[in-house]
């Protein structure tokens, strides 16, 4: 009778160590396919916030000195980039997941997608440029701010600073809160 019990207890177990190989093995393999599936994601969120960006720019561009529109931007992986010395604001990540052919530039609307490969890994870039229209200025100034991932959303306003006298380019100033 004790033999009996003492099997049963073993048997258990032995399935339950079964039970959590076969759970460890699909996740070893599903997991990768999740991180690829949210990193597309990211990137297709963050191709309409950088068209959303690009609209209000336009708008405040288009309109008098003193315009002025507000974004939310909430950046969940990879960093945000405003180049005011090269007038381009751009998105990077680093992923696994392949968003077009490696080392190719590919055109979504007017933002210019890339991806390159580096090892296992791809670094995946979003690059929207205004050198030929817009002076964009980061808080006033030709300087370079990177917008790294929070749990809160960024505010960024955006600001008709008028004309520059020396290219006579509509200034636009985006202020990082």
């Amino acid at each position: 009778m004790i033999h009996k019990k003492s099997q049963v207890w073993v048997e258990t177990v032995i399935y339950t160590l079964i039970a959590f190989v076969i759970i460890g093995a699909v996740l070893a393999i599903a997991k990768p396919k999740i991180e690829q599936f949210q990193d597309k994601l990211i990137i297709e969120s963050t191709i309409e916030l950088l068209e959303k960006m690009d609209n209000s720019i336009i708008e405040v561009g288009t309109g008098v000195q003193g315009n002025k529109r507000i974004e939310y931007i909430s950046i969940k992986k990879g960093e945000l980039i405003i180049n005011a010395t090269g007038d381009v604001i751009v998105f990077s990540i680093d992923s696994k997941y392949t968003f077009s052919q490696p080392g190719t530039d590919v055109n979504i609307a007017s933002i210019v997608a890339r991806t390159e490969k580096k090892g296992s890994m791809n670094k995946i870039t979003l690059k929207k440029d205004y050198g030929s229209s817009y002076n964009i200025t980061v808080n006033n100034q030709e300087i370079t701010k990177k917008i790294g991932k929070s749990p809160t959303p960024y505010t960024l306003s955006i600001l008709n600073s008028g004309e520059n006298p020396t290219d006579k380019k509509t200034i636009i100033n985006i202020e990082v809160g």
